[in-house]
C-alpha cells in the first residue's frame, strides 16, 4: 500500500451498514479520517473518541486525490476508492481492534 492509507469511519444506518464515501460535505461523510503509520512492515491506524455503536470502516490509499470541495466518487469520477470495508462494534471502557486485510 502507498504511503496515503487512511482508514474513514462513518457511522452504520439503520440495516448496519454504509457505502463508504470521500469528504465532499454530501452524506455519508465520514465522521473520522485518520491517516495510517507504516511500522515494522505494516501499516497501524488508531480512531479516537468513538461513541459506543456500529461504525462502518474502510481504507483507501488515494486519501491525497480527496479534495473536500469536490464529489471525488460518484458515477462518473472514480478518484477515490476503498478496500476492506468492513463493520466494526465500538463498545464503551475498551479498545476495539480491527486488522484490514
Amino acid at each position: 500500500m502507498g504511503t496515503s492509507l487512511r482508514s474513514f469511519a462513518h457511522p452504520t444506518d439503520y440495516s448496519g451498514t454504509v457505502t463508504p464515501d470521500d469528504i465532499d460535505g454530501i452524506d455519508p461523510d465520514p465522521i473520522k479520517s485518520v491517516k495510517a503509520q507504516y511500522v515494522e512492515d505494516s501499516y497501524h491506524y488508531s480512531v479516537a473518541s468513538l461513541e459506543p455503536g456500529d461504525y462502518t470502516v474502510a481504507a483507501t490509499c488515494q486519501a491525497d486525490r480527496d479534495d473536500p470541495a469536490t464529489d471525488d466518487l460518484n458515477d462518473t469520477i472514480q478518484d477515490v476508492t476503498f478496500v476492506g470495508t468492513d463493520t466494526v462494534s465500538v463498545s464503551a471502557g475498551s479498545n476495539t481492534v480491527h486488522d484490514f486485510q
